[in-house]
């Protein structure tokens, strides 16, 4: 979490959760740990239709837990 998060302050561009939660998702793949990449969507009556992603493993947000209810 901490690389993915380090890495997204020092990029020139805006990094949001669907680029972190691919990275991170990707990189615990690698590293044998089953983590779980989720797609959420709603209907927001001020902006229309939102969407956010997070990841979480064993049961545990690890990256959009802000956004994740």
């Amino acid at each position: 979490v901490w690389a993915v998060e380090a890495g997204a302050r020092h990029l020139p561009w805006r990094i949001v959760c669907f680029q972190k939660g691919l990275a991170l998702h990707w990189m615990l793949r690698r590293a044998g740990f089953p983590s779980l990449l989720h797609y959420g969507v709603g209907q927001n009556g001020a902006r229309g239709l939102t969407a956010h992603v997070w990841v979480s493993l064993h049961g545990r947000i690890l990256v959009g837990a802000d956004e994740a209810a």
